[in-house]
């Protein structure tokens, strides 16, 4: 069983057991205050008594049974949940007060005084609370094995040939910041790109569950393509470091077969770039302008250094995916080809060390064994 299906049934398990807990828990309040209002008392006999340990903690619950005859009714002899000094004075003949609804005597308690019972109320509300965190938390790898399985879902999503996309209109993307997205068109329209489509990775949600859409513009010239997206991780993985981020980037096509991009995708940058692909990754915070400033200014030094060689014009949204699918087929072959490096690692764990070297060799093992 892989450690996903045993968190999944851990949470299944954990709410399962606070519901119950729960339950159980309301309804020994409500019946505690009910007894201590409404209750009434006599003088039962004990004829039994039992030390219930459990657990691993070896938690002790104790019990009487007790005969008691509740006003003209007939005598019961139930089996009644004590404290601990009120057990180790019950010894069998003796005798103890009962305290029990005159509508129904099988509600009862036995000691000198009524106790509120909330204990299996804070047991429930842990198995919730318990239950919540791994929810929360659930992306989040718990041991070696399941952050090599994490990442390799990963690298199996990076080293895909294709992605999928599909138009879509950006209102249903209400979690977004569609106000980034609309000062990005407008600024960059006001420099002579035009607006192609709003798209979105398919693909990612599918295997990821992130759901974002990508604005695409088309330079004046026709040889750059621009993305504006925004990344909502569905929850922020430690391993990976996944943060939500604002991005712009910017592509350009040539007659060789390689690629110029510049871009804010900070965090991208932690990952090794094909070498048909040379790809630099600004700051976050790095201003648009700035970023097509540095953009133009790399794809006139890699003309220069590369006689011969010409920006690919594109026409339009069709020439674009083929563009984006071609950027996509070299990186997965060369993901395909390296795995996750241990300096990648070393990247993203923001460390070096005997961990990051155990976790680069758990992954190797996993990947020649074909699961990735």
């Amino acid at each position: 069983m892989s450690s996903k299906s045993k968190k999944i049934l851990s949470i299944i398990g954990l709410l399962v057991m606070g519901v119950v807990f729960i339950f159980v828990g309301s309804k020994d309040m409500v019946h505690s205050r009910q007894l201590a209002a409404l209750g009434k008392t006599t003088t039962g006999q004990v004829i039994d008594g039992e030390d219930d340990v459990s657990g691993r903690l070896h938690l002790h619950t104790y019990y009487l049974q007790v005969r008691f005859r509740p006003g003209q009714a007939g005598a019961l002899s139930p089996r009644i949940e004590v404290s601990k000094g009120v057990y180790q004075s019950g010894q069998i003949g003796s005798t103890v007060t009962v305290h029990y609804l005159p509508d129904d005597p099988t509600i009862c308690q036995a000691g000198e005084t009524v106790q509120t019972r909330f204990g299996n109320l804070l047991w429930g509300i842990g198995f919730l609370l318990g239950a919540g965190y791994l929810v929360l938390f659930f992306q989040q790898p718990v041991d070696q094995k399941e952050a090599v399985e994490r990442l390799g879902e990963s690298v199996k999503t990076l080293s895909l040939a294709q992605f999928e996309y599909i138009s879509v209109g950006a209102a249903k993307f209400k979690h977004l910041d569609l106000a980034f997205y609309d000062e990005g068109r407008c600024h960059l329209e006001k420099l002579g790109y035009r607006f192609l489509d709003d798209q979105e990775n398919v693909t990612l949600r599918r295997r990821s569950g992130i759901s974002t859409f990508i604005r695409i513009l088309l330079s004046g010239d026709q040889i750059t393509m621009a993305d504006f997206y925004h990344f909502v991780p569905k929850f922020a993985s430690r391993v990976l470091g996944a943060k939500s981020a604002k991005v712009l980037d910017l592509e350009t096509w040539f007659s060789d077969g390689s690629f110029v991009c510049t871009s804010n995708a900070e965090m991208a940058g932690k990952l090794e770039s094909p070498p048909a692909i040379d790809a630099l990754r600004m700051p976050a915070l790095t201003s648009w302008d700035k970023l097509l400033e540095t953009h133009q200014r790399r794809i006139g030094k890699y003309l220069a250094s590369h006689p011969g060689v010409t920006a690919v014009q594109l026409k339009g949204m069709a020439d674009v995916r083929r563009a984006q699918d071609e950027q996509q087929r070299i990186k997965a072959e060369f993901r395909k080809r390296i795995g996750l490096s241990r300096m990648e690692l070393e990247q993203f764990a923001g460390t070096q060390g005997r961990e990051v070297d155990q976790l680069h060799d758990a992954l190797t093992q996993h990947r020649e064994r074909g699961n990735m």
